[in-house]
C-alpha cells in the first residue's frame, strides 16, 4: 500500500510538499517532529478527512478515497510509524479506531 501511496504522492502531492515530504513555500512538511506533533493524539480519520477534503490544493477533494489511504500509508511509513497487519482502510469511520500517536514510533 505504501508503494502505491508513494506513486500517488509524487503525482498529486510532491509539487507542493516536495518529493522528500519536507514541505516548502506552499505546504508544510509531512514528515518529522513538527508533523508528528501536529497530529499527535488524533485519529487517523481526522488526517484522512482533512487530506481527502482539501487536497490536492489545486483540486480539493480530487483524490479517490483509496488514493488518500495509500498516500497516508506512505506518509506513515516515511515517519517510521509501525505498519498494521492489514492495509490502512479508505473509510473515515474505520480510521477512527486508529490513533496517531507519536509515542507509537
Amino acid at each position: 500500500q505504501a508503494g502505491r501511496g508513494k506513486k500517488a504522492y509524487i503525482t498529486h502531492c510532491a509539487e507542493c510538499h516536495n518529493e522528500g515530504l519536507q514541505g516548502g513555500d506552499l505546504a508544510p512538511a509531512l514528515k518529522g517532529e513538527d508533523f508528528l506533533l501536529r497530529w499527535n493524539d488524533t485519529s487517523m480519520a481526522e488526517l484522512f478527512e482533512r487530506t481527502q477534503k482539501t487536497m490536492p490544493q489545486n483540486n480539493p477533494n480530487g483524490l479517490m478515497p483509496q488514493e488518500t489511504a495509500d498516500i497516508l500509508a506512505y506518509v506513515l511509513q516515511v515517519n517510521r510509524m509501525p505498519g498494521g497487519a492489514t492495509e490502512l482502510p479508505s473509510d473515515a469511520a474505520a480510521l477512527k479506531a486508529i490513533a496517531m500517536t507519536k509515542a507509537g514510533r
